[in-house]
């Protein structure tokens, strides 16, 4: 995939836009759990603070799920094994060539290494 601007590629700023967003979540799901903590014990502002405690709560369990989940998603990317597969795909203008994930049965359609001359390609 071409660079976009700035020298970086889609993938890296979605990367990184994913965990800007996570500690986003994890700061304010720690401050509404510390405030609904307080309230709560302050016992004037019971549902307001209920209300704080099961949202920071929520919002910390969800936030490191999701991490989890996606963690574990990134462990099986690495299985991927080239095939003989390859074409050219005239949007990108790319010779492209296709990987296969044995554990997963996923498919990958991945940029042919400009260093190597492509098999198939004359």
């Amino acid at each position: 995939m071409p660079p976009q601007a700035g020298g970086f590629s889609a993938a890296h700023l979605a990367e990184t836009g994913q965990r800007i967003m996570q500690k986003a979540c994890y700061i304010i799901g720690w401050i509404a759990l510390i405030f609904g903590v307080l309230c709560t014990l302050t016992l004037f502002l019971f549902p307001l603070g209920l209300y704080l405690l099961i949202f920071g709560l929520g919002l910390l369990i969800l936030t490191a799920a999701e991490s989890w989940r996606y963690k574990r998603h990134l462990e099986n990317a690495g299985n991927f094994i080239p095939t003989d597969e390859k074409y050219f795909d005239e949007q990108t203008g790319q010779a492209m060539q296709v990987f296969y994930n044995p554990t997963t049965g996923q498919r990958d359609y991945r940029p042919v290494d400009q260093s190597q001359p492509p098999l198939g390609f004359h």
